[in-house]
């Protein structure tokens, strides 16, 4: 299987090299697909990302999209747009789908707005809290797979309201029709360096 993956805000693509090797050993073919995350919105961003992406699909090689944190947004708002053929599914770990609770209250204030400055979420990006997802919903039309994480060793995860990875809450994730939900017990980042993540991404694809 070919498999491309996304990596989230403010994070280089090599960030997601050991999911990728760990998911090569198995077999598949691993790509790992950049985009200037702290300048482009996520529909720039989106556009970027196609340009890459587009040679490469075949119908006849169906893919499997991988992606990380706001690289979930990123590929929804491709996938809506563009509605490429050829993808057998996409696994989107921890998503901001309705935004951010730390966006949220740290934007309160001028010194942990230029805290998210720093970070690359502002000016860019609108990741605050909201009741609907920021991106449309693909998963009618795409099958949709989703991994979050719970973690309670994060200072920052006493902040969100309820279970939460460290930066994104279990109920900003999720979405309606989902094809699965996994909740692992990791941390944001941590969630693409674990086996069981790997592991987990390789039942979603061997469930499509």
């Amino acid at each position: 299987m070919n498999i491309y993956l996304i990596h989230g805000l403010s994070a280089p693509r090599w960030v997601m090299h050991p999911l990728a090797r760990m998911l090569k050993k198995h077999g598949h073919s691993t790509k790992l697909i950049g985009y200037q995350s702290r300048k482009l919105t996520v529909s720039k961003a989106a556009d970027a990302v196609w340009e890459t992406l587009a040679p490469k699909l075949d119908v006849d090689q169906p893919a499997v999209i991988i992606t990380h944190s706001m690289g979930g947004l990123v590929m929804q708002q491709l996938l809506d747009r563009y509605q490429p053929q050829g993808i057998h599914c996409m696994i989107m770990i921890a998503p901001p789908n309705h935004g951010v609770e730390l966006v949220t209250r740290f934007s309160k204030s001028f010194l942990t707005r230029w805290l998210l400055y720093v970070v690359g979420a502002l000016p860019a990006h609108d990741l605050t809290k909201k009741a609907k997802p920021i991106v449309p919903n693909v998963c009618q039309k795409y099958t949709c797979h989703l991994i979050n994480g719970i973690t309670n060793k994060t200072f920052s995860g006493k902040l969100i309201p309820g279970d939460n990875d460290g930066i994104v809450s279990i109920q900003s994730t999720m979405i309606p029709n989902l094809a699965s939900v996994t909740t692992l017990p990791y941390e944001h980042l941590v969630l693409i360096l674990r086996k069981k993540t790997a592991a987990t991404i390789l039942e979603c694809i061997q469930s499509t």
